[in-house]
């Protein structure tokens, strides 16, 4: 190399080093320190335990102000339902699981450290049909709480159609597989003659519909609805919301949670509880 072109290469490195360094000082985010391995995955029906061939396996990361976040990488099952995919250990992931005929899922990330073998179940179509069961003529609040199953079957393989029944105060519980707990928001009610009673959004203020007020935990198991009119609605609101420091009316979960639990306790009081929580765990 000539004496010169050396000199010329170290005097522009020497002046790249606290260039960098006055570059991340200014751009609004941070270097993150990762490492990245092979995992394998496995897909199965949730039903049968079979194996998917051809599932779409997607891991994807999401950063706030980072300026170098892993890329997210996409693979295919093969035979056995397996691939081999690059996992980094960092915070923000999240999976797509996807198969020709079968419900696509974006489940939690896996419990463990990358690295580990991880497995997920996919349950076939069609999505399944949440139906409420209320007294007939009921007016009120419903309130609808899916207690977590470690069973992937509901009531037996493929059903897709499930009724639950209230109590006469509107408590709905429902013994919730995954299949279940992943349509939670697909909830519809009719009366126990038959007469459907129609969504929020498919009637008017002043209707009578099953309408949606909100959920009492983060984990979206403990479901508000209102069984009314657009007013009986917003009469119900005002019991789980609270006015803030600017005097805005906002969500109370904490109430939200109250109003629940003490309409799931007068139901347990007065000793009528719909069949399906016979096998309720408690919580």
């Amino acid at each position: 190399m000539h004496p010169l072109t050396h000199v010329r290469d170290h005097r522009l490195r020497a002046l790249g080093i606290p260039a960098l360094g006055a570059a991340l000082l200014v751009l609004p985010g941070c270097l993150a320190s990762y490492e990245s391995g092979p995992v394998t995955v496995t897909v199965l029906d949730a039903e049968s335990n079979a194996p998917i061939r051809g599932a779409q396996v997607e891991l994807h990361y999401t950063s706030m102000m980072c300026l170098n976040p892993p890329r997210g990488v996409s693979a295919e099952t093969g035979s056995d339902g397996r691939v081999e995919i690059e996992e980094a250990t960092f915070g923000g992931k999240w999976w797509k699981i996807a198969a020709l005929g079968y419900i696509t899922d974006l489940p939690s990330p896996p419990d463990g450290s990358p690295g580990n073998p991880h497995e997920f179940r996919l349950y076939r179509e069609p999505e399944p049909e949440i139906v409420v069961v209320i007294p007939t003529g009921y007016v009120g609040p419903v309130f609808v709480d899916f207690i977590p199953s470690n069973a992937w079957i509901q009531d037996a393989p493929g059903s897709r159609q499930f009724r639950f029944d209230s109590s006469d105060n509107g408590y709905v519980p429902i013994i919730a597989s995954p299949l279940i707990r992943r349509a939670t928001f697909a909830t519809r009610a009719e009366y126990r003659d038959g007469t459907t009673i129609a969504r929020g959004g498919d009637a008017s203020d002043r209707e009578l519909a099953l309408r949606w007020v909100g959920t009492c935990d983060w984990e979206g198991d403990r479901l508000l609805y209102v069984v009314g009119t657009s007013a009986d609605e917003k009469a119900f609101e005002q019991l789980v919301l609270r006015n803030d420091s600017r005097g805005a009316r906002n969500w109370d979960h904490a109430a939200a949670a109250r109003v629940f639990s003490e309409a799931k306790q007068s139901s347990e009081r007065t000793g009528v509880v719909p069949a399906n929580a016979a096998t309720a765990m408690p919580r």
